[in-house]
């Protein structure tokens, strides 16, 4: 019978080095402390769920563009061309959102205020009856392609892979789109939030897995 001195050499050569990867199931009682919150009005929460699969629920204030985020505070560990974000999430309305950014950005912030973002978004102030794939670099423009899923209540997978010349994006595996300018250039982190676009209701989001990892 083979042993090996490590679950690493189970899989991989020890002349391979392994590359940045970790998940996260959001369970527990409290929220993990490699995730930070940013409160980006007077107030925003991120609490576990008392729900089955619920995970942790983003919650911010009832302000018109009262939102949050969270991230890795500032701690940029993953490749702008060669790195993967998937994540498992949830929105609790489809009614006046701003942004909701889960992905990569090179901030604690999701916003294309000159950071280098890959996210999946949905904004439902505009033309967007759809999820979208976003990307933005320091220029603080931006590059959006739509998919084909409509904008809903329902949990779904989101992935995106930042390759060299394009970011690509799926939804439950099943719906592929690109974006191949207005690319990031620098080291991200993951990042999951939500911007309500009008005052009086305080919209939330469900994220019960993440995976990020360097390809």
């Amino acid at each position: 019978m083979t042993t090996f001195d490590s679950v690493y050499e189970m899989t991989n050569p020890l002349t391979e080095i392994r590359r940045q990867h970790f998940w996260e199931y959001f369970s527990g009682s409290t929220l993990n402390s490699r995730w930070t919150p940013l409160t980006q009005t007077t107030s925003f929460t991120a609490t576990m769920s008392d729900s089955v699969d619920g995970g942790v629920l983003l919650t911010p204030n009832t302000a018109n563009n009262g939102g949050g985020t969270i991230a890795f505070a500032d701690k940029r560990t993953f490749a702008h061309n060669g790195s993967v974000f998937i994540c498992n999430a949830k929105r609790s309305n489809i009614t006046n959102f701003n942004h909701t950014p889960t992905g990569f950005s090179s901030t604690v912030r999701g916003d294309s205020a000159g950071n280098h973002v890959a996210v999946w978004d949905m904004s439902t102030l505009g033309t967007r009856p759809n999820f979208y794939l976003k990307t933005c670099n320091a220029s603080g423009q931006e590059e959006e392609a739509q998919s084909t899923v409509p904008i809903d209540t329902a949990f779904h997978k989101f992935r995106l892979e930042c390759k060299s010349a394009s970011v690509d994006g799926s939804i439950d595996g099943l719906t592929d789109i690109t974006c191949t300018s207005k690319l990031p250039t620098i080291a991200m982190q993951p990042i999951c939030g939500l911007q309500n676009g009008s005052s009086g209701t305080a919209h939330t989001m469900n994220v019960n897995y993440v995976e990020a990892y360097n390809t």
